[in-house]
Order: C-alpha cells, then sequence, then structure tokens
C-alpha cells in the first residue's frame, strides 16, 4: 500500500458556496483573496475543479504522470492566519472543519518549491505537498484461492444475531464506507443504501459511463462493492450504508480527498467508518500528513464515531500502515483456516504491537460491479475490515452512546483467543463472536467479567512550550467500578501523577491508564500517546526602525531569544545594496535606500527554527549646508589607466573627492541587455555634462568595481569581457569639468542582470 499514484481526472464543477475569508493571502507574483469553504463536499467541489481546469488542458489519453501532477499541484497548510507570501499560489482556500487553507499552483514543481520556503518561513507549522493514492496500492487485495468461499461472517456469529430480528428493531446504525463508491444496482443494496447522504467526493465526476446514475456509483473497481455487500450480509437492514466515494474510474484518489471523506462521514452522523484501505508509511510521508488526518480521526472520536481500518497486506508490521497505525483507529487483521481447520493468520496480514483485531480475510464472498446479482470472491485485509465494521454496528445499535473506547471494550468481551493468551502481536485481541452478544454481552469472557471501558484520548499532542508545564488528562470509566492508575511508559518525556501529566522532554510516550479489577470487571488498561513536538521560539527586538545617514559608523542591532527558546540569534538581510550585515548584528552602511533586516533563532533540538518581523534600516544622503547641492568632486590629478577604447572609455583608480557648488543631474538608466559575456547600457542623455562614468561589480555593495568613462555624446555603452552567465551590478553618474576638475554627480539606481 504505497502513496505513489493517482488515476484518470474528468471532473466536472459542483455548485457550491464559497465566502471571502478573513485576510488577503499576498502571493510573491500574485495577491489571491482566501476564500472560505464550510462543508467536506464544498471542498471536494474546488479540488475538483482544479483537476478539471488541468485536465482540460491535456491533450490525448490522460497519462498516470499527468494525474500525479495534478494532484501535487496544491499544498495544505495548517494554519487559518494570513500567509504573508504563498511563492505564486494561483488561489487560496480555507477549509473551516479542518482549520487549514489549501494553495493552488500552476506545476507541482511550483509547489513542491513553494512547500520548501513555506516551511522555512512558517517552522513548526503542518505544511506538506498532496499525496497520490491508488486504489491498487492502497487496498492491494489478493484473488482468492480456487476454494470454497469462507463465511465469515457465520464464523463470527453474526448470521445468529442478524436472524433475531425483534432485537433491532426501532434501533439503526450507519455505515460510512470510504472507498471506490458503491453498485447502485445490486439487489443487497436496494434497501440498504443511504442514498441521501453517499457522495462522490472523489476528483471525477463519476458516472460518466452512465449519467442516469449517481456519481457515487462503483462501476469500474469493485472494491468498494465488495466491502459494502459484506456489511449488509451480516447485518440486518436497520443497518444503512453510506457510500463514499473518493477513488477514481480508474482507481485513484489523494490524500486529502480521503482525510476530506472522514470528516464528511463524520458531519453527516456516521456511527462507523469503515477504510478498507491504507498507505504504507515511507521515505516521503511525513508527519504532517499523519497529523492531518489523524485531527479529523480526533473528531470523529469526539463524535462518537468508530474508525476501523485496515492493517495493510505488506506481510509486515502493522506500525507501517496509515491509518492502521494511527492511535485513532482500530486496526484490523486476517485470519482463514489452514488444511486442518487450524485458525491462523493470513500470510498476507499485516501484524504486530499495533494489531488490534482479526477477522476473516481470505476467500471471502460479497457484491460486485456489472449486475444486480453480481459476486466475486477474493481475499485481503481490506474484506476482515468490513466484518469488523459490522460488528461495530450491532455494538451500535444496542448502545448509541458508546464511543470507540465503549465500543473496542465490547469487542474484547467477544474476542476468541488467538495463539499466545492475551493480546498478541499475530492476532492481537483475536477475533470477535457475537453469536450471543444479545443475551450475554460478555459471552466469550471465560469468567463471566465484562472488561471496563476507559473513555480517554487516543493522543495529546504538545509542544517544547509547554515543558515544564502540567495538563489533566479527561479520562473517566464509562463502563466499570475500578479505580484509575496513571504510568509513563518514559518518565524523559512526560511524567504523571494521579493522572496530571507534566512535559519534560521531546519524543512520544504513552501514559497507560489502568482500571482495577473489582468483583465484576476485570482488570482494564488503555494508552493514551503523548507527543511533544518541537516548540516555537519567540524573538525579542527591542529596537525595529532605524534612521541613519551614509556617513554613519556601524552600528550593532539587538535581539534576544525568549525562554524557553534556546537557539542562537543570527542575522540575515533581504538582498539589498543599503546595509550589509553580520551574522551577529553588525550594520555596515553601503549606500542611501531602505533595507530589512530579520533576526533569525536557529533550529535546535528542541525547538524550530522561527524569524522575527522586519528590522527596517533607513539610510539617507548626508546633509548638508546647501539642500540642491550634492555633489562629489574629484581631482583632476586621478591616475588614467588601462584605457579599453581609442576615443571613449579610460579605467578609472585612486580616486579624491572635494566639495564644489555645481550641481550635476542624476543620470536615469532607461535599459539593461543581456548579451555573451557582456551587458549593454542604455540611458538618458543629459544636456551640459563633460561625460559620464559607469562602475560595475559582482558584488551588491560594488567592492571592487571596475569603472569605465564614456563621452557626453553617447547614452550608451556595451561593456565588454564580462564572465558567462555571471550576474553583475551596475551603476552610471554623470560629471562636469570645471577648472580642471571634474564635479560628479550622485550614482544612478543600481540595476542588475545576468550575462547569457
Amino acid at each position: 500500500m504505497k502513496n505513489r499514484f493517482l488515476a484518470l481526472l474528468i471532473c466536472a464543477i459542483l455548485v457550491f458556496s464559497i465566502i471571502p475569508f478573513g485576510k488577503n493571502i499576498k502571493a510573491s507574483q500574485t495577491n489571491n483573496n482566501a476564500k472560505q469553504v464550510n462543508t467536506p463536499e464544498q471542498m471536494a467541489a474546488v479540488m475538483r475543479e482544479k483537476a478539471n481546469n488541468n485536465t482540460a488542458r491535456m491533450k490525448g489519453k490522460i497519462t498516470q504522470s499527468q494525474v500525479n501532477e495534478t494532484i501535487k499541484q496544491k499544498l495544505i497548510v495548517k494554519t487559518r492566519d494570513e500567509i504573508e507570501n504563498t511563492y505564486g499560489a494561483n488561489s487560496v482556500y480555507y477549509y473551516t472543519v479542518g482549520n487549514y487553507q489549501i494553495l493552488f499552483y500552476d506545476s507541482a514543481e511550483e509547489a513542491k518549491n513553494a512547500c520548501e520556503k513555506l516551511k522555512k518561513d512558517l517552522p513548526g507549522t503542518t505544511i506538506f505537498q498532496d499525496i497520490p493514492i491508488t486504489l491498487k496500492e492502497a487496498a492491494k487485495d489478493n484473488g482468492s484461492d480456487e476454494v470454497a468461499a469462507y463465511d465469515g461472517i457465520k464464523k463470527m456469529g453474526m448470521d445468529q444475531l442478524k436472524e433475531e430480528k425483534d432485537s433491532w428493531k426501532n434501533k439503526s446504525a450507519k455505515v460510512a464506507v470510504i472507498d471506490s463508491g458503491i453498485n447502485v444496482d445490486h439487489q443487497w443494496f436496494k434497501n440498504r443504501l443511504d442514498r441521501e447522504n453517499s457522495i462522490n467526493l472523489a476528483l471525477d465526476e463519476g458516472n460518466e459511463d452512465d449519467k442516469t446514475k449517481p456519481a457515487y456509483s462503483d462501476t469500474k473497481q469493485g472494491h468498494g462493492s465488495h466491502v459494502a455487500g459484506i456489511i449488509t450480509q451480516a447485518t440486518p437492514e436497520e443497518v444503512q450504508v453510506m457510500a463514499i466515494r473518493v477513488f477514481s474510474a480508474l482507481g485513484t484518489a489523494s490524500y486529502a480527498t480521503i482525510t476530506n471523506a472522514v470528516d464528511y462521514a463524520v458531519e453527516h452522523k456516521a456511527d462507523i467508518i469503515n477504510m478498507s484501505l491504507g498507505f504504507e508509511i515511507m521515505s516521503g510521508f511525513e508527519n504532517d500528513q499523519i497529523t492531518l488526518m489523524d485531527e479529523a480521526f480526533a473528531r470523529a472520536f469526539k463524535a462518537n464515531t468508530t474508525v476501523c481500518a485496515a492493517s495493510g497486506n505488506e506481510y509486515t508490521d502493522t506500525s507501517k500502515s496509515y491509518p492502521a497505525s494511527s492511535p485513532w483507529t482500530i486496526a484490523v487483521g486476517s485470519f482463514e483456516p489452514d488444511a486442518k481447520g487450524n485458525l491462523i493468520r493470513s500470510d498476507f496480514a499485516n501484524n504486530g504491537e499495533l494489531l488490534d483485531f482479526v477477522a476473516p480475510g481470505r476467500n471471502i464472498y460479497s457484491a460486485w460491479i456489472n449486475g444486480e446479482e453480481s459476486t466475486n470472491t477474493i481475499s485481503g485485509t481490506s474484506m476482515a475490515t468490513p466484518h469488523m465494521a459490522a460488528a461495530a454496528a450491532y455494538v451500535k445499535m444496542k448502545h448509541p452512546d458508546y464511543n470507540q473506547r465503549d465500543v473496542y471494550a465490547a469487542f474484547k468481551d467477544n474476542a476468541v483467543d488467538l495463539g499466545e493468551s492475551g493480546k498478541d502481536t499475530e492476532f492481537g485481541y483475536g477475533y470477535v463472536h457475537l453469536e450471543k452478544y444479545n443475551t450475554n454481552e460478555a459471552a466469550e469472557s471465560k469468567d463471566g467479567k465484562e472488561y471496563q471501558a476507559i473513555s480517554a484520548p487516543a493522543q495529546i499532542n504538545k509542544t517544547m512550550n509547554d515543558s515544564g508545564k502540567s495538563f489533566t488528562i479527561d479520562a473517566k470509566i464509562t463502563r466499570g467500578n475500578g479505580n484509575l492508575t496513571y504510568e509513563t511508559t518514559n518518565e524523559k518525556i512526560a511524567t504523571v501523577k494521579d493522572g496530571k501529566v507534566t512535559i519534560v522532554g521531546r519524543g512520544k510516550c504513552n501514559i497507560v491508564i489502568k482500571a482495577s479489577e473489582t468483583k465484576e470487571y476485570k482488570e482494564t488498561e488503555e494508552k493514551v500517546t503523548i507527543k511533544i513536538d518541537k516548540g516555537y521560539q519567540k524573538i525579542k527586538v527591542p529596537v525595529t526602525s532605524y534612521k541613519k545617514y551614509v556617513s554613519d559608523k556601524n552600528f550593532k542591532l539587538e535581539a534576544y531569544v525568549e525562554a524557553p527558546g534556546d537557539g542562537k540569534v543570527e542575522f540575515i538581510a533581504n538582498e539589498n545594496d543599503v546595509v550589509k550585515v553580520s551574522k551577529d548584528g553588525e550594520v555596515t552602511i553601503l549606500g542611501p535606500g531602505t533595507a530589512r533586516v530579520y533576526a533569525v533563532a536557529t533550529g535546535t533540538n528542541n525547538f524550530n527554527r522561527d524569524i522575527s518581523d522586519a528590522i527596517v534600516i533607513t539610510v539617507e544622503e548626508d546633509k548638508k549646508s546647501d539642500p540642491d547641492i550634492k555633489n562629489n568632486v574629484e581631482n583632476t590629478t586621478t591616475a588614467m589607466q588601462n584605457a579599453t577604447t581609442p576615443d571613449t572609455t579610460t579605467v578609472i583608480q585612486n580616486t579624491s573627492t572635494t566639495n564644489t557648488k555645481i550641481a550635476v543631474p542624476r543620470v536615469v538608466v532607461k535599459k539593461l541587455k543581456a548579451g555573451k559575456k557582456q551587458i549593454r547600457l542604455t540611458w538618458k542623455k543629459q544636456s551640459k555634462v563633460s561625460g559620464y562614468e559607469i562602475r560595475y561589480a559582482t558584488k551588491a555593495n560594488m567592492k571592487k568595481a571596475k569603472r569605465i568613462r564614456v563621452n557626453a555624446k553617447t547614452a550608451n555603452k556595451t561593456i565588454k569581457k564580462l564572465k558567462s552567465k555571471k550576474r553583475y551590478y551596475i551603476q552610471i553618474r554623470a560629471y562636469k569639468t570645471n577648472d580642471h576638475k571634474k564635479i560628479y554627480g550622485n550614482w544612478s539606481i543600481k540595476k542588475t542582470l545576468k550575462t547569457k
């Protein structure tokens, strides 16, 4: 299950409401008004519109690389604040449900470059480029063996439970299937599909083959229909399926689309979310992406929605597969009978400490596409997961108020232990058997005791800014009567006493919460993950603006990092010809103008790199007794060397200056044109001047600049014998000759250009 590819996008624009959001988003080339979208379906419509605009420009059959390009043209930035510079985004949207912005670019390369720059501008902020995901890799299901299909529904006792029809009257549960859609014509779904809330959130239109069918129809893949079929066959008609289509006709989606689908399921009151998909956590899949979807799962938890996720089919550790590895989901593996009838872990199924339960996943018979009665038999943890989603539906029908922790406890009460006693890495707690669930909610318990349900968040995120601070975990027993105790797995990261956690260091640990055993209930344990990320540094700048003159001496800037930040302060300046700034803040004045300097707190093991607001330095020309006279005088004894052309130019060195009251106007540069190892300079010709002096250098401060003179009759000059593909800085000034002395005007505004 690798996050590598996306599919063909044939997109249409849905009708949606968009209103302006707060502040303007300023791009380096374009000013963008951030537009606010308030629902997942509105956000899907925006992404589909953008994809449609891209595919409309593509000719012929759309390739996989073109589809990947479309997906990667957007960035997700987790902030509602104004983004001062988006580095060329053509549009920006603020998604209120997830509290993040999506920035769209004209190419994936532009988005990638902007991502790198924004991470420097906004240290510690969740920022990432969207990821293409294919159903082939996200589900990676195995074909069936040439043997009879395995009746997993019967094995879990849900066939008997389904027959107890009177028990389910006036009760209900809704299961959202985030997948490739559903075969709307199949007889298994006629009375079982929540047609009002089923939706297409994929990046294509969804019903291009038959416009009479809803856009969430599964006409190409079959995967979503197979998953939904297992749920409907395992449960009574009181359980409805909400089909949320995220994979396109060619079986592709994006990370942002799937995250959006989780929000949609929660907002439309799904009791259970089935995610028979996953992405392999590998190089390129960063913490930022996980954080964003985890936040969607946290919203699901708060809404009492249970999320079941496939552990994956790579025969590796579940920790490498997301979202099964998330602390907010129930990770489902696969078991099957061997030739002798012994129950074994399926050879494709992921295992490990994060595996919670297993369910039948080999040779599972269910609905398919292309017909009202079409079926197929396939294998995978994708098939095991809907068995658990169906089991969760039974628990929720009996206990609508249960959150995921409560459902989890009910699963443990009815789990048939496989492998080593208790929870193990091969089978988790085993498989759930619900045949007697109506009459005895802990029928599989050997001692007749039930597990207690400890309600607590799956994960709490903090930063090193919270170092030394304490908070209380919101934990309580929702079923049971034991006493709660707390223990940390790493005191170097967080300590705990009576439920109060104190942040110590950066990293991740668990707070183990135990409910003590009583006469009626077993000892029960839950874990809350405490994740401490790098902190944000606050830079204090006592003076934020300076007014200086060209002749002023060097001066020192001041800034320091406020506790608990521990970075070193360094100074950087934007490219300018006004001042030169050293890392320690010493400022050397180069010329008149305005420059912006920034104090930077360097990144450390515990804190992100951070940048201050601009320190503005304004440098003016020196004050003169006569404000109209601003001239430098050069003695005519200046040595003349290195003549480069016979009549018009001479290299000038070793100049000295005096003052005079003859005014010389400033020259205006009209144009610079680059050639091969040369630059042609054109300026506005001045009247009543004796000539011009040009200086050019490869450094903005004009150190080691070479100078050439040009006679007064010309208004252009080609500077030759330059270095190839090198940037040069160029200025020109006029001069007048008076009493054998040259009186110079001010240098023109500095221009820069790179040679060919």
